[in-house]
């Protein structure tokens, strides 16, 4: 059997409401505007998707926001499969001449944002075509609306809330549906936090294209690499049983400390790691339940 799909149309959730809650069938229309307006705010504010498109702008660099666009995420040019973001300008007009850069320069085009006029300007570009990516309003028109299946349980307890409210039930049975929306938003919102990969790819960047994070092999030798924004600095000791102190070249303050065995694999129970400043570097100490050949130390900092 297949699993269910990952998409629900609008108007089928306010169906499958008003036979699971047996409310009139004359009353789809009503509950589907209440849905409407509880998945358009999901989409502005709590939902982390957003729209591509490509747009071409016209003679003096200007083009038309697209019909559906609420609020602006990022314009930029894909270059060999890479996003490159442009650069917005408060001081930006219509522009008038192409100021030309190098090639890998992207991100010294200059944009502008028309609000009232739900128009961009963009220096540089007149005639070229350049990457949008923003939030929808998510509602289709003419045909019907796609919502991620996890807004099914948000959706319901929204046009419950709503219910209430049509209904004229008391203060306190509303204020219960008002809750248990707001709950429901938040289980919501909990999904859309990134993973603990994303969030390193994140902070820490990525290495540089032809070196592995940690090497292929480990060097018996200390050294400092650059990753995005931070650093990472490592090196390789033997650790004994017991209490072990290990003094590093280091004057910034670790971000992150592990330690990792020569085959690659990262040390985890039976450790304890200090990191304290002393002379002017950072000395470690580490207690391990078991001695440790070849233990890479690896370190990621900001300077």
């Amino acid at each position: 059997m297949a699993d269910q799909a990952a998409t629900i149309s609008l108007q089928t959730i306010v169906k499958r409401f008003i036979l699971k809650y047996k409310i009139y069938e004359d009353d789809f229309v009503n509950y589907l505007e209440h849905a409407i307006d509880c998945f358009r705010d999901l989409n502005i504010s709590h939902l982390s998707y957003f729209m591509q498109a490509n747009l071409t702008l016209d003679s003096v660099g200007k083009v038309a926001f697209p019909s559906d666009m609420i609020d602006f995420v990022a314009l930029g040019t894909i270059q060999n499969d890479v996003f490159y973001t442009f650069v917005q300008s408060t001081d930006l007009s219509v522009p008038t001449s192409a100021i030309g850069f190098e090639a890998s320069a992207y991100n010294k085009y200059y944009y502008y944002i028309d609000w009232p006029n739900r128009v961009i300007y963009c220096q540089s570009l007149p005639s070229e075509t350049v990457t949008l990516r923003y939030i929808s309003s998510g509602i289709t028109s003419g045909s019907e609306t796609m919502v991620p299946i996890q807004c099914t349980q948000v959706i319901d307890a929204y046009l419950r809330w709503m219910q209430s409210l049509m209904d004229g039930a008391g203060l306190g049975e509303q204020q219960i549906r008002e809750n248990n929306y707001v709950t429901q938003v938040r289980h919501l919102q909990w999904q859309q936090l990134p993973t603990l990969e994303q969030f390193k790819d994140t902070w820490l960047g990525r290495p540089e294209e032809e070196d592995s994070l940690l090497g292929t092999t480990f060097s018996s030798t200390s050294s400092s690499t650059t990753t995005g924004e931070m650093l990472s600095y490592t090196t390789t000791v033997d650790l004994v049983a017991g209490t072990n102190t290990v003094t590093t070249t280091l004057e910034d303050p670790p971000y992150s400390i592990s330690i990792w065995d020569s085959t690659g694999n990262e040390i985890g129970g039976g450790m304890t790691i200090n990191a304290t400043l002393t002379g002017g570097v950072y000395v470690l100490t580490i207690y391990t339940t078991d001695a440790v050949d070849n233990a890479v130390i690896y370190i990621v900092y900001k300077p």
